[in-house]
Formats: structure tokens, C-alpha cells, sequence
């Protein structure tokens, strides 16, 4: 058995520029800003995410700089709308599916990115790809999936890890990773090391020699 995994386009996500006109469009010059790029679906619990914001905002003065940006959509996404304004939640900005050659922009102005999927055994041998394109994009990764993917993160050293719909432990790496600017540098340099094992035209070549040992 063989197995490829997915990857990131290297062309469209390497590295980009901090786009800080975007970021001051956006209100968010100055914030230290945690991103979420991707399906707001069921599998993946956003609600924790939400939880984690609230708790930061209730925390005091010192936190205040923390925001939250979603981008994307999906069968969640009204219903996380309707919790953010419930709870008044207002270190959270929404924002609707951008151009796959534009999230390079959006990427650019991420401290950290965050993947999170439901605390099910289902999920343990998912790969979610977006955590190649943090990766190339040198954003240290918060990883809330068990099993494969947090391995890949640990083992590359682009991350850190936290328990799956678990907002208290969300909040405290959150605030451990703020804390260090040399840690999340060195995971940033990381990321864009590892990336380049996940580059898919390597991959393809990698699939291509696979099918032609097997046809003989």
C-alpha cells in the first residue's frame, strides 16, 4: 500500500507579503488575530471557536487585541452568526468566500491559524489540507484534530496542539503562543520548510512513480 498525501499549491500560497491594506480595511491593524479559513460545516464544531472568543473577551484590558476572523462558508455559518450575536461577541468578523488566488492576502495577516474538527474517532485519520497552506504561508498552526494530522503538525514542529471542543485548552494555548514571539517565529520558519515536503507537484511526480512501479 502506497500512501500520498494531500498538499498546498506553492504557486498561489508561499509566504505572502502582509497585505496591511487589507488589514486596516478590515479593522484589524493593531490585533493580534487568530484566523479560520475554511467550511464552516458540522463536522467541524466552530461553536468552539466562538466559546474561545468569549472567554477571551471577558478576560480583561490585556487581551482586548485578540480577534477572531472567520472566512468562508457552509451549513454552520448562519448558525454561528446568530450565536456570535446572542452572546454579543465582537472580537469575532465574519467574512464570505474570497477567490483562491486571493487567500494569500487573507493568510498574510493571520498571527495563527486554526484547524478544529469534532472530538470523534471518525476524525482521526483526516488530513484537513488546510493545514499545508498555514504551513507554506509561515502561520504557526493551533490544531484541534486528533490522530494523523496532529502528529504531522507535532512531528514538523508547525504547531501546537489542543484537546477537540475544548475552549478552555483552545484559550490557553492561545495565550501561551501570544506570550512567546520567538516560538511562534520558529514554528512561522518551520511551516515554510515543511511545506515544501507538501508542494503537490512534488506529490503528482511522487503519484506518477507509484502507478508506473505498480504497472509493472
Amino acid at each position: 500500500m502506497y500512501v500520498v498525501t494531500n498538499g498546498v499549491n506553492l504557486d498561489l500560497i508561499s509566504k505572502p507579503e502582509k497585505n496591511n491594506h487589507l488589514k486596516d480595511q478590515l479593522g484589524l491593524s493593531g490585533k493580534f488575530v487568530i484566523g479560520y479559513i475554511g467550511t464552516h460545516g458540522m463536522a467541524h464544531r466552530l461553536e468552539t471557536i466562538v466559546e474561545a472568543a468569549l472567554l477571551i473577551k471577558n478576560t480583561g484590558d490585556s487581551n482586548q487585541d485578540i480577534h477572531f476572523l472567520f472566512l468562508g462558508d457552509g451549513a454552520e455559518k448562519k448558525y454561528l452568526q446568530k450565536k456570535v450575536m446572542e452572546l454579543r461577541v465582537t472580537n469575532i468578523l465574519f467574512l464570505d468566500t474570497v477567490p483562491k488566488d486571493k487567500i494569500a492576502d487573507y493568510l498574510s495577516m493571520l498571527d495563527i491559524g486554526v484547524v478544529h474538527l469534532r472530538k470523534h474517532a471518525i476524525f482521526q485519520s483526516v488530513i484537513p489540507s488546510k493545514i499545508f497552506e498555514y504551513m507554506a504561508a509561515g502561520v504557526p498552526i493551533l490544531h484541534g484534530v486528533n490522530g494523523e494530522s496532529a502528529q504531522i503538525v507535532l512531528r514538523e514542529d508547525v504547531g501546537v496542539v489542543f484537546e477537540p471542543e475544548n475552549s478552555k485548552d483552545l484559550v490557553k494555548k492561545i495565550f501561551e503562543l501570544k506570550k512567546m514571539a520567538v516560538s511562534l517565529q520558529k514554528l512561522s520558519v518551520n511551516g515554510r520548510d515543511a511545506a515544501q515536503k507538501y508542494d503537490r507537484r512534488k506529490l503528482a511526480r511522487k503519484m506518477m512513480t507509484i502507478f508506473r512501479e505498480v504497472k509493472k
